[in-house]
């Protein structure tokens, strides 16, 4: 009887160890590179770049409905995004507003435009 006790004592206990883990990971993100020569990972320039930059960046990149373009294009600006909250990325749909592509000058799909301050 007392080992089925500290048996069901021990289940328990991991469960609800594993549901505070399972509850923290949606909470708190950890990355680590694990490439060749850290290749996915941003340059300690582009960071000290980053860091200086002292107003908000947004790009704007005009890429088709398609979902894998979106997500990848999302994935990329999120490594900046992660060292510089202040970067916003939209999305602009060329085949539903063909005036504004025209006017960036766009000609490519997943083109993206970078503005930061009076610069672009």
């Amino acid at each position: 009887m007392r080992g089925r006790l500290v048996d069901l004592v021990f289940t328990a206990l991991l469960a609800v160890a594993a549901l505070c883990v399972a509850f923290l990971s949606t909470r708190f993100g950890w990355q680590r590179d694990f490439s060749y020569a850290q290749r996915s990972s941003l340059d300690a320039r582009t960071v000290e770049l980053l860091h200086r930059l002292d107003a908000p960046v947004s790009i704007v990149s005009y890429a088709g409905q398609e979902a894998p373009l979106r997500a990848a294009i999302a994935d990329f600006v999120a490594r900046y995004q992660r060292i510089k909250p202040d970067i916003a990325l939209r999305f602009v749909d060329p085949d539903a507003d063909p005036a504004a592509t025209r006017a960036a000058g766009i000609s490519i799909d997943g083109e993206m435009v970078v503005r930061y301050k009076d610069r672009s």
